[in-house]
């Protein structure tokens, strides 16, 4: 017996009927085996990978992110910064990105 992944369980028609909230178990061949394998095969979307980060792995995606942006508009102006003031702006940035990850979410947020 082969047990069902957890994402495919998620997302499966026969989970009721199956297994209910316990973890389920499958024939390899199964219908249960064929979902899976096709949940499994797909790419994750960028929102499932975003979900999938740690709190260092997100304030790490959204400094890099600050830093590029803040770099592109100091090349509109016709400067550039050097690799050691890149360094010195993510930097500063990493903490406050991390602090905000960590506190309470408060009310809705909007952008």
């Amino acid at each position: 017996m082969i047990k069902c992944d957890q994402r495919a369980k998620a997302k499966c028609p026969f989970k009721k009927p199956c297994c209910g909230d316990e973890a389920a178990y499958f024939v390899e061949g199964s219908e249960c085996d064929k979902f899976n394998q096709k949940v499994l095969s797909q790419r994750p979307t960028n929102a499932a990978r975003i979900r999938a980060m740690s709190d260092e792995e997100l304030a790490d995606f959204m400094t890099r992110r600050n830093v590029t942006e803040s770099c592109l508009r100091l090349a509109d102006e016709g400067y550039m910064p050097t690799e050691e003031q890149k360094q010195v702006l993510y930097d500063s940035l990493y903490p406050v990105w991390m602090e905000w990850l960590q506190q309470p979410a408060e009310g809705e947020w909007r952008v």
